[in-house]
């Protein structure tokens, strides 16, 4: 079988692609630069971008599948201008190419940010409302694209599945994701502080093996939400210095706090030089994360089934630890 896969740099998109290699599918991968993420006689690269309507095209020939995973983060101030290119503009084009190409269905990879996070403490399913007005630039994107695909597959009779995953953490974190990142740093007790608001936290193998099943499950034009279960940062704290990390007293500061030190943190990041330990992104998804988000339908249609996170802050840090990069 022969697939064709956009942001194979990914945490989702590596895994998918390890996978897929695994069961000896051809892929065709669409790549910047000279980015080679798999040395496998069955892969070929496509070097372009989601502006590059030929590469689409000639990556899609004669594939039997497309999954679309490349879009762009937007958690650190990002405009319409920078973000809307990418993750509206290029679905179109991904939708354009995959109209021509022959492809049974498209697995289009939206974010539980395309859906209005309040009220946080009431259900969030498929039913919940696509966010319309927002100041967080990447939900009003991932909302767009998510209506764009069903309207654009339902007018042109195409098959199409729209997965919509939570806060991703798991194995073969390869190109070092935010999530990645952050739970690295709480493990070597560089996070000072924790607070009683957090994320919906999903196991990445848990995600991959729904994404596969969508091939041929699932129903057409259905959106499908990919959750976990929510922790606060003071919870995931817990749960990775059961795994080992660091031990180190953290106060557990009001979310209003971050507000107002804001600047502090700003200023902090230019002395220093490195990335910002929140923005006012990041701040606003702690504050309005949604806390009951259901994958019930995702379970029953596509055999979804979320893994307890200890299961997974335990496989993770030691992933980490086999890589070189905790101790």
């Amino acid at each position: 079988m022969k697939i064709a896969l956009t942001g194979c740099t990914g945490h989702i998109g590596y895994n998918i692609c390890k996978q897929l290699l695994a069961e000896g599918h051809q892929l065709n991968l669409l790549v910047r630069g000279n980015a080679r993420p798999f040395v496998e006689k069955n892969v070929e690269y496509f070097k372009g971008d989601l502006h590059d309507t030929d590469a689409l095209k000639r990556m899609m020939m004669g594939v039997d599948y497309v999954y679309h995973l490349a879009a762009m983060i937007a958690v650190s101030g990002e405009t319409e201008d920078q973000v809307f290119p990418v993750n509206v503009d290029g679905v179109q084009n991904i939708l354009n190419a995959f109209k021509d190409s022959g492809a049974k269905r498209l697995i289009h990879f939206s974010s539980i940010h395309a859906y209005q996070q309040l009220p946080r403490e009431e259900v969030l399913d498929e039913n919940r409302a696509l966010v319309k007005e927002s100041i967080m630039v990447y939900d009003r994107s991932k909302a767009i694209s998510q209506k764009l695909v069903q309207d654009f597959c339902k007018e042109h009779q195409l098959e199409c599945i729209i997965l919509n995953p939570t806060s991703v953490l798991g194995p073969e974190d390869k190109f070092d994701s935010i999530q990645g990142d952050a739970l690295k740093d709480l493990y070597k007790g560089k996070v000072p502080v924790v607070m009683n608001y957090g994320f919906d936290w999903v196991d990445v193998r848990d995600i991959v093996k729904a994404a596969l099943n969508a091939r041929t499950m699932g129903r057409t034009g259905e959106s499908y939400i990919l959750s976990g279960v929510y922790k606060s940062v003071k919870e995931l704290a817990g749960l990775v210095k059961l795994a080992g990390g660091k031990k180190r007293r953290r106060p557990t500061l009001p979310i209003w706090v971050l507000d107002v030190t804001l600047p502090l943190i700003k200023l902090m990041s230019k002395i220093t030089r490195k990335p910002p330990l929140f923005t006012k992104e990041m701040i606003l998804t702690l504050k309005e994360g949604n806390t009951k988000i259901s994958s019930e339908k995702a379970q029953k249609e596509l055999e979804y089934k979320p893994r307890p996170i200890e299961e997974t802050m335990t496989d993770v840090i030691e992933y980490y630890k086999e890589k070189g990069e905790l101790k």
